[in-house]
C-alpha cells in the first residue's frame, strides 16, 4: 500500500523505484548512505510515517477486520440444509411437536370412535396444538417475505403481529359460519358470543402480558419509551378507547333502547370503521418510513447478508468486546463477593425457560433472518400457506369441541374464551418475553422492540380481530347479541386503553406504579367477567 508521504516525495525516486516501507529502508540502508553520514530528513520522514501505517494496519485490518474474500457466488449454489438446521435452531422448541400433535389428533378424531366427552378433549386438545404450533409457522414466513423485502424492525412487526392474528380470525369466522348453519336457535347465539367474547378477552389477556412487561422494563427505573410509542402507537390506543366507550354505552343502554342484538348496519359501520382507520395507519406507518429511508419497495440483493463489510464487522468486535469486558467484570464482582458455597446451579427448569424465551434478537435472530432470506419468496409463502392450513383445521376441530361442549355438556362459554385466548396470544407472549426476559437484560433496543409489539398486539387484536367479525357477520346476515358479558369487556377495554394512553403521554416514560395498574385493571376486567360467567365460587 502506497501512503501519502510516499506519494509527495515522487520526485525523489528513480523511475522504477519500488513504494518505501519500513522493511525495504532496513535491507538497502546500508547500501545508499555511509555508516558516518545520517539519512536524510526526507528518508527519516518517510521511514516514520511508513512504519507507523504499518503498525496502524496490522492493529487493525490484521488483529480487528477479519479478511473477508469477497466473490461472485451463485445463490443456488447456498446449501439449502444448512438454512434449514439454522432456521429450525431458531424457533420456539414447541412449535414442530405441537403441529405434529395435531395432526395426530386429527387424524385420531376422524379415525377412532370415541364418546362425547374424549370427542371434546380430543377436539380441543388438537385445535390448541394447531392454533399454537402453526401461528409460529405465520410467524416466520411473514418474518422471512418482510426480511427479503427490506422492511423496517418496526414495519415487520406490525405485519408479523398481524400474521399470528391471522389464527385468530379464522376461528372467529368458522365459529360466525357454524352459527349460521344453526339459524335461531340457543346454540347459535352462544357461539356467536362464544366468537365475540373470545376476541375481546384476547384483548384483557394481551393488556394484562403488557402490565407484567412495563413492571419488568421499569423495575430500575422509569423506563424512556421509543419514538415509534410516544409519537404513533399513542394514537391508536386513544382511537381504541373512543370506540370502546360508544360500544360500551350502547351496551349500558340497549335495554332502555329495547334493542336484544346490535343492528346489522351498526355492525357494518362499527367494523368497517375499525378495520378502515386500521389500514389508513399502516398506510401512514409506510409513508412514514419510506420518508425516513427505512424500508424498500422491492427485493434486495441477497449475497451481500453474507459479505458485511469491514466497517460494520469492525464496529460489531469493538462493541462485542466491550460487552464481553464488562460481562467479565461483573461476573468477576459477582464471584468475588458470593460466598463460595452458596453458588446455586441451574436447574433444567430454568434453562427450559431460557430456551423457549430467550432473546429474539442479537446473532441468533440476524442468523434466523440469514437462513430465510437463502429461500425464494414462494417457500417463505408456502410456509405461511401451511400455517393458515393448520389453523384452517386447528379452528375446525376448536369449534367442534366448543359445539358439543356447550350443546352436551353446558360447559361454560368463558371457559373456552380464557382457554383458547391465552393459547392464541402465546406468540405474541413468546415475542414479548424473548425481548425482556433475556440474561444480556442491558440491550434497551431489544427490549423496546419487545414493549412496541405488545402494545401493536393489543391495538391489532381489537381494531382487526374485532372489527373483522363484525363486518363478516353483517355480511352473513348475523346479528350479534347484546350481552352482560360483552359490556363489561368493552367496559374494561375503555378503562385500561384510556389509562394507558394517559401513561404514555404524561412523560413518555413507564414506571412499575403504572405497569402495576395496567396489570390490576386487568386482572380486575377478567374477574368482573368470570363473575358474570357464573364461574366464581359464590
Amino acid at each position: 500500500m502506497t501512503n501519502k508521504s510516499a506519494i509527495d516525495n515522487s520526485e525523489d525516486k528513480e523511475p522504477n523505484e519500488e513504494p518505501f516501507s519500513s522493511a525495504s529502508y532496513e535491507s538497502n540502508h546500508s547500501e545508499k548512505t555511509d555508516a558516518t553520514k545520517a539519512p536524510p530528513d526526507n528518508v527519516i520522514k518517510r521511514f516514520r510515517e511508513s512504519t507507523r501505517q504499518e503498525i496502524i494496519n496490522k492493529h487493525y485490518i490484521e488483529e480487528d477486520i477479519p479478511k473477508i474474500e469477497i466473490q461472485e457466488v451463485e445463490l443456488d449454489l447456498l446449501e439449502l440444509d444448512e438454512a434449514i438446521e439454522e432456521l429450525f435452531e431458531k424457533i420456539n422448541p414447541l412449535t414442530i411437536p405441537s403441529v405434529f400433535l395435531g395432526v395426530i389428533l386429527l387424524i385420531i378424531s376422524y379415525t377412532v370412535p370415541m364418546g362425547i366427552i374424549l370427542t371434546m378433549i380430543v377436539g380441543f386438545a388438537g385445535g390448541l396444538s394447531f392454533v399454537f404450533g402453526c401461528s409460529e409457522l405465520i410467524i416466520i414466513g411473514v418474518k422471512g417475505i418482510g426480511k427479503k423485502f427490506g422492511w423496517s424492525e418496526y414495519f415487520m412487526g406490525i405485519v408479523t403481529a398481524v400474521g399470528a392474528d391471522s389464527s385468530d380470525v379464522v376461528v372467529v369466522t368458522i365459529l360466525l359460519f357454524r352459527s349460521k348453519t344453526l339459524g335461531e336457535s340457543e346454540l347459535a347465539t352462544d357461539l356467536q358470543l362464544t366468537s365475540i367474547t373470545y376476541v375481546l378477552t384476547t384483548v384483557l389477556i394481551n393488556s394484562l402480558i403488557l402490565g407484567i412487561t412495563m413492571i419488568v422494563v421499569s423495575r430500575k427505573g422509569p423506563f424512556q419509551l421509543p419514538r415509534e410509542l410516544s409519537f404513533t402507537e399513542s394514537n391508536v390506543v386513544l382511537a381504541m378507547t373512543i370506540f370502546s366507550f360508544i360500544l360500551m354505552i350502547f351496551g349500558i343502554t340497549h335495554e332502555t333502547i329495547a334493542l336484544p342484538s346490535f343492528d346489522i348496519v351498526f355492525q357494518a359501520i362499527i367494523g368497517g370503521s375499525l378495520l378502515i382507520f386500521y389500514i389508513i395507519f399502516v398506510v401512514f406507518l409506510i409513508r412514514q418510513t419510506n420518508k425516513d429511508g427505512l424500508i424498500r419497495t422491492g427485493p434486495q440483493t441477497l449475497i451481500s447478508e453474507y459479505f458485511a463489510d469491514e466497517e460494520s464487522k469492525r464496529e460489531r468486535r469493538e462493541q462485542d468486546t466491550i460487552e464481553n469486558v464488562e460481562h467479565e467484570i461483573k461476573a468477576t464482582k459477582k464471584v468475588q463477593t458470593a460466598p463460595q458455597d452458596n453458588i446455586p446451579e441451574q436447574v433444567w427448569y430454568k434453562q427450559l425457560v431460557k430456551r423457549i424465551f430467550r432473546n429474539g434478537g442479537g446473532d441468533d435472530e440476524r442468523e434466523q433472518l440469514i437462513a430465510l432470506r437463502r429461500f425464494p419468496w414462494y417457500i417463505l409463502f408456502l410456509i405461511f400457506i401451511i400455517g393458515i392450513a393448520g389453523i384452517l383445521f386447528g379452528g375446525n376441530m376448536l369449534s367442534n369441541s366448543i359445539e358439543i361442549g356447550l350443546s352436551e355438556l353446558s360447559v361454560p362459554i368463558l371457559v373456552y374464551v380464557v382457554v383458547v385466548g391465552l393459547v392464541a396470544s402465546t406468540p405474541e407472549m413468546t415475542i414479548t418475553l424473548r425481548a425482556i426476559l433475556t440474561p444480556d437484560i442491558e440491550n434497551e433496543d431489544s427490549i423496546k422492540i419487545g414493549l412496541v409489539h405488545q402494545v401493536s398486539s393489543l391495538d391489532q387484536t381489537f381494531f382487526v380481530l374485532f372489527g373483522f367479525p363484525f363486518l363478516f357477520a353483517s355480511f352473513i346476515n348475523i346479528t350479534i347479541p347484546v350481552a352482560l358479558d360483552l359490556t363489561l369487556v368493552f367496559a374494561g377495554i375503555f378503562v385500561i386503553s384510556l389509562g394507558l394512553h394517559l401513561t404514555i403521554i404524561d412523560d413518555n416514560k413507564f414506571d412499575m406504579l403504572e405497569g402495576a395498574l395496567i396489570l390490576l385493571t386487568s386482572i380486575s376486567s377478567l374477574l368482573a367477567l368470570a363473575s358474570v360467567g357464573d364461574l366464581l365460587p359464590s
